[in-house]
C-alpha cells in the first residue's frame, strides 16, 4: 500500500514544482507514495470536482510556498483551507515546502514544521538540487511513518487462520459475540487445508459456542468490564471506556529486556518508532509498535533524562549527570556534545527555527545549540524574588511560535522570543508551595494555548499566550500529582499522575485525559498491576493512534488506545 500524495502549488513556480517531482522518483519506484496533482486532469473532466476528490483522498499533501501560491485565492482559499482543516482533524498530513522567500511564518502554515531544514527557501540554497535532496528525504522519514499508520489502520492485512489470532481482537472489540463470529466465518479453507485443519461447518459452530461460552464467563467475572463498579485487574489491558464502543482506555504494556530500568522520557521517533531514556543505567531505548526494544549505551553515569526530536532527522538527549547533550541517529549511532559548566540541564526542546534550546537552572538561563552541536547562544533570564534564581526547568516549542518555560522555584511560567532578546514571566500559577520545586512539564496544545501540568495543586492548566490568561482543571482524584503531559492522535491532552498515600508514597497511577471538546473534562485511567505500583512518568503521541507512556518503575513502556 502507498502513500497518496496532493501537490498544491501555483502556475508560476512550474518549473520549481517539476524539480520536486524527479526527486520523489525514488520513493514512486519503491512504489511508497503515489502522487497526483492538477496536470493530470484529462480533457473535458471536471477539473474542480477532480481536484477536490484527491484532495480528500490524499494521506499527505505538499504546499509549495511562495508569494504566488499565498497570493493565489484557489490555492489559498480552497486548497490550503481544506488541507488545513484535514490536518487539523488528523485525516492527513501537511508539509509546507518553501520555495522562494515569502512571509509565510505569519500565516497559519507558521505552525507546521517546513521543509527544506529551518525553513531556507529552495531558491536561496547553494544548490538547488541540495535543496530538493533535503525536501525529499523529509518527505521520506514522514512516508514511512504514515505506512506504518497505514498497515495498521488496515488490519487485517491477512485473513486470520487461527482461533489464537481471533481472541486479541475479540477482546478489545466493543462488540465481542459478533467479532469472534465474523472473524472465524472468515478462516480461509485453503489454509486449513494446508495446515491439515480443515474445518465443517458444524466444527466452526462448535468454537463459535465455546468461545462464546468463554467471554460470558468472564463478562461473568468481572474481568472484562466493570459490570459490579469493579476496576479490572489485569496485568496486561485495562477495558476502560471500550464497553461502549469508543475503544478508548485499553491500556497494553511492553516489557524492557534491561532489568530494574527507570524509563524516564518518551517521544516518537522520526523513524516511526518509540524511544525513551533509561536514566538509572545510561542506555536509549527504541520499542517498535509490536514492542520490540532495542537499546544503545551511553557514557557511564550520564543519566539521560529528557529526548526530543530534531529538525535534523536524529534523537537528541539531555545528560544531566554529565553536562552534555548527545546526538542519536535512528541507526544508534551516539555523539556528545558538552553544554556549558555547571549548568545543571533540565529541560530540552527542538525549537522552530531547527535549533536545540536547553535549560540551566544552576545559572538561571536558556542556550541554543545547533544541530551540528555548537552552542550559539546563552540568554539570562529575569531573577525572581530578593535576587534568587528562578529555576528554570522544562522547556518547550510554543502554539505562537515562542518559546515557553516553567520557573520552578517562582512556580511561574515565562515566554522569550526565539532570538532571545524579550522575555514575558506571566503572572504566579498559584502560590508556590516553600522548600521545594514546583514542577510544570509544558506543551502546546492543539487550540493555540500552552498547557501544563502543576506538580503539587492536583490540577492541569491552561495559558492563552496573548494575555497569559490562566485557566485550571482540578484532577477529580485528591492528591495527585500530574508529572508528563502531551497531545494526543486525537487532538485531546493526556497526562500521566501519581496518587500520593498519607505517607506522600505514590499507591496508584493512572492516564488522564483533558477532553479539549467537552469543555475540560478529565477522565482518568488507571495502570493496574498484581502486587506492585507502576509510577509512570513520560508520555507522547504514537504513530499508531495511541498513547505510548513511560514507567520510571515497572520496566516497562505502554500504551493507552484514544478511541481512533
Amino acid at each position: 500500500m502507498s502513500v497518496k500524495v496532493f501537490i498544491s502549488y501555483a502556475r508560476v513556480d512550474q518549473q520549481l514544482h517539476e524539480q520536486l517531482r524527479k526527486h520523489l522518483s525514488p520513493l514512486e519506484r519503491l512504489e511508497k507514495i503515489t502522487i497526483w496533482h492538477d496536470q493530470e486532469i484529462l480533457p473535458s473532466e471536471d477539473w474542480q470536482n477532480q481536484i477536490n476528490t484527491h484532495l480528500n483522498e490524499a494521506d499527505l499533501i505538499l504546499l509549495l510556498v511562495s508569494a504566488n501560491f499565498i497570493a493565489s485565492n484557489y490555492c489559498w482559499n480552497q486548497e490550503v483551507q481544506k488541507a488545513l482543516q484535514r490536518h487539523k482533524a488528523g485525516t492527513a498530513k501537511i508539509i509546507p515546502i518553501i520555495l522562494k522567500p515569502t512571509d509565510w511564518h505569519q500565516t497559519p502554515l507558521g505552525e507546521i514544521q517546513a521543509l527544506p531544514k529551518n525553513g531556507t527557501p529552495i531558491t536561496e540554497w547553494n544548490s538547488i538540487d541540495a535543496a530538493f535532496e533535503d525536501v525529499a528525504r523529509g518527505i521520506r522519514k514522514v512516508v514511512d511513518v504514515l505506512l506504518g499508520n497505514l498497515e495498521i489502520n488496515s488490519w487485517p492485512r491477512a485473513p486470520l487462520t487461527t482461533v489464537e489470532e481471533v481472541i486479541p481482537l475479540a477482546l478489545s472489540s466493543p462488540n465481542v459475540l459478533s467479532t469472534i463470529s465474523s472473524q472465524i466465518k472468515r478462516f480461509p479453507t485453503e489454509q486449513f487445508s494446508r495446515n491439515k485443519r480443515l474445518m465443517s461447518g458444524g466444527t466452526i459452530a462448535l468454537v463459535i459456542v465455546l468461545l462464546s461460552s468463554v467471554v460470558w464467563f468472564f463478562y461473568g467475572q468481572g474481568l472484562m468490564t466493570n459490570r459490579k463498579g469493579q476496576k479490572p485487574t489485569s496485568t496486561e489491558t485495562v477495558i476502560g471506556n471500550a464497553r461502549q464502543g469508543h475503544r478508548i482506555g485499553l491500556i497494553t504494556e511492553h516489557p524492557i529486556p534491561t532489568e530494574g530500568v527507570r524509563a524516564d522520557d518518551i517521544i516518537q521517533g522520526p523513524d516511526g518508532n518509540l524511544w525513551f531514556v533509561e536514566d538509572n543505567v545510561a542506555k536509549i531505548g527504541r520499542m517498535t509498535l509490536r514492542g520490540q526494544v532495542t537499546e544503545f549505551s551511553l557514557t557511564p553515569r550520564s543519566n539521560p533524562s529528557v529526548i526530543v526530536s530534531g529538525s535534523d532527522g536524529n534523537l537528541w538527549v539531555l545528560e544531566n549527570g554529565t553536562s552534555k547533550i548527545a546526538r542519536v541517529t535512528p541507526q544508534g549511532q551516539v555523539t556528545e556534545f558538552p553544554a556549558p559548566p555547571e549548568s545543571n540541564l533540565v529541560g530540552l526542546t527542538s525549537g522552530k527555527d531547527g535549533n536545540l534550546w536547553f535549560t540551566e537552572f544552576q545559572t538561571n538561563k536558556i542556550g541554543r545549540m545547533n544541530t551540528s552541536g555548537k552552542i550559539t547562544g546563552e540568554f539570562s533570564l529575569p531573577t525572581s524574588d530578593h535576587g534568587a534564581i528562578s529555576g528554570v526547568a522544562w522547556i518547550t516549542q510554543g502554539p505562537d511560535g515562542n518559546l515557553w518555560f516553567d520557573e520552578q522555584r517562582s512556580n511561574r511560567v515565562g515566554r522569550m522570543t526565539l532570538d532571545g532578546r524579550y522575555v514575558t514571566e506571566c503572572p504566579y500559577i498559584k502560590q508556590p508551595v516553600l522548600n521545594t520545586n514546583n514542577n510544570h512539564n509544558l506543551v502546546a496544545g492543539p487550540d493555540g494555548n500552552v498547557w501544563f501540568t502543576d506538580f503539587w495543586h492536583n490540577t492541569i492548566g491552561s495559558i492563552t499566550p496573548k494575555n497569559c490568561h490562566i485557566t485550571e482543571y482540578v484532577i477529580p482524584t485528591p492528591n495527585t500529582i500530574p508529572v508528563g503531559i502531551t497531545v494526543g492522535p486525537d487532538k485531546n491532552i493526556w497526562f500521566t499522575e501519581c496518587i500520593l498515600n498519607s505517607k506522600n508514597v505514590c499507591e496508584k497511577s493512572n492516564i488522564g485525559r483533558v477532553n479539549l471538546q467537552g469543555q475540560g473534562t478529565i477522565t482518568e485511567y488507571p495502570v493496574l498491576r498484581q502486587n506492585s505500583v507502576p509510577v509512570l512518568s513520560g508520555i507522547t503521541s504514537g504513530p499508531d493512534g495511541n498513547v505510548w507512556f513511560s514507567e520510571d518503575s515497572g520496566n516497562q513502556i505502554g500504551n493507552i488506545t484514544t478511541g481512533l
